[in-house]
């Protein structure tokens, strides 16, 4: 079962970076991000991206008072967080607050569609772009 589990979550991993411009996915804290790249040259910036940490939006992954940083360190260089990703937490039914730190600038398509237990987020002025449907089917 836990085999299982984990081949799904590579397969959505997969299929995200597959047709995205990212490299890599990993978790700090219980929030997984993914490491930009510039989509002309595709050389690694230091910037990344929260992405969903559910496995194919059938377990709910976040739940409870999400705190994002304004950055994380990875294999000891830091990453200044940019977007909240399409789907990040997409279906978390359980999850009850976000705050997004002022680095964040983009809030992705359906970043929070069915967070129907969101009682609180706190967008910084920051953020210059809201994706459709980005807090679909939030109470």
């Amino acid at each position: 079962m836990k085999t299982n589990l984990l081949l799904k979550r590579f397969l959505i991993a997969f299929l995200f970076f597959a047709v995205s411009t990212v490299t890599w996915a990993f978790e700090v804290n219980g929030i997984y991000y993914s490491i930009n790249k510039d989509p002309q040259t595709h050389v690694e910036i230091n910037e990344v991206t929260v992405v969903p940490g559910n496995t194919m939006y059938t377990t709910n992954w976040y739940s409870g008072n999400v705190i994002i940083p304004a950055s994380v360190i990875y294999e000891r260089k830091t990453y200044k967080v940019v977007c909240i990703g399409p789907e990040a937490f997409n279906t978390c039914p359980d999850l009850s607050s976000v705050s997004i730190p002022s680095s964040v600038v983009k809030i992705y398509n359906n970043a929070f569609y069915k967070c129907t237990g969101l009682t609180s987020i706190t967008i910084p002025g920051s953020v210059k772009d809201i994706g459709s449907s980005a807090f679909y089917h939030c109470i």
